[in-house]
């Protein structure tokens, strides 16, 4: 293996053997395990949670700097084309990205965005699991940003009106997503398609809980079309796929915006569930006190056109979080 180092945004990584570390790279990822293909809608993909961890990355190699955790934050299946690969971080506090590339290779950086944020940029990225580790500089209570994307920062491109996944793709994501949960030893079915912004899978005691992924609320569908009842407007993909295992504790979806937000969810057993504002103000909330095993589409609408924008939606089992 070999480690390498970025220090400026879009400088090219260079190679120096790579030590020992405490990486678990069979560990299931603890914030989000996630598909892509080259020229992938929208651009940027974000997800976020808790940065840091017990580990000096620098244990990796010299040049890599800050504290990460043994499993790795997000796991990216990713299938190159022609577009370079950039992971960057975004957050308050000083950040840092370990990544362990398909090829077998380490590669670190520290402010390579500028100020305290962390750039990665892969002219050629490979095909296959890419291991991403969001480092800080103590061990807990930074919560960060972490964004996937073909473009250079600043850059963005909407969803493809009416994107549809590549049959073979989806094939592709529901084998992983059965070995990930075989690794797991679970018996719950894993998800069979990909979210627009997230497939997760997750386990009653999960943690960084509220677990938080970053979605672009709204879409040119009504709620109402798919249940009646309901409010908003949504995409026709769902923005999210959760594939969960409980255990004691109730399981809470819930929109953090500054926009007037909607949730529309359907559950493992097929029943549609929504809410509009009971997250307090104008977010949404949806409680299960006792849920079932298996996979939750989740759809974060805007109530008006005027209301689509940046959401996060929060999943987690405790009602006081």
């Amino acid at each position: 293996m070999s480690i390498r180092c970025v220090f400026l945004a879009l400088a090219v990584a260079w190679g120096v053997p790579a030590a020992a570390s405490g990486q678990d790279l069979d560990a299931y990822p603890t914030w989000s395990a996630l598909e892509l293909v080259s020229d992938f809608r929208p651009d940027p993909v974000s997800v976020s949670g808790g940065a840091g961890g017990p580990i000096l990355a620098s244990s990796i190699g010299g040049g890599c700097a800050g504290l990460v955790g043994s499993a790795p934050n997000v796991q990216l299946t990713y299938w190159a084309g022609d577009q370079p690969l950039f992971l960057r971080t975004a957050a308050a506090a000083d950040t840092t990205l370990l990544v362990h590339a398909p090829n077998g290779s380490w590669y670190c950086d520290d402010n390579g965005r500028g100020g305290l944020n962390a750039q990665l940029y892969f002219p050629s990225p490979d095909s296959g699991t890419w291991l991403i580790y969001v480092g800080a500089q103590v061990e807990t209570g930074v919560q960060a940003l972490l964004e996937i994307s073909g473009l250079p920062d600043g850059r963005s491109a909407p969803a493809w009106p009416g994107e549809t996944l590549d049959p073979s793709l989806a094939d592709a994501a529901a084998d992983a997503a059965d070995a990930a949960a075989d690794a797991m030893d679970l018996s719950a079915t894993a998800p069979a398609a990909m979210g627009t912004y997230g497939t997760l899978m997750l386990e009653s005691g999960f943690w960084p809980s509220p677990n938080q992924t970053l979605v672009y609320a709204g879409g040119d569908d009504l709620a109402s079309n798919v249940a009646e009842g309901c409010v908003g407007l949504i995409s026709t993909a769902p923005d999210v796929l959760l594939a969960f295992w409980p255990g004691s504790p109730g399981l809470i979806f819930r929109t953090v915006s500054i926009k007037d937000t909607t949730i529309l969810l359907q559950s493992p057993s097929g029943d549609w569930y929504c809410n509009d504002d009971s997250g307090g103000s104008q977010n949404a909330e949806l409680y299960f006190p006792t849920p079932e095993a298996g996979t939750y589409s989740v759809w974060v609408g805007a109530y008006g056109e005027a209301d689509k924008g940046a959401a996060l939606l929060e999943i987690s089992e405790h009602a006081d979080y």
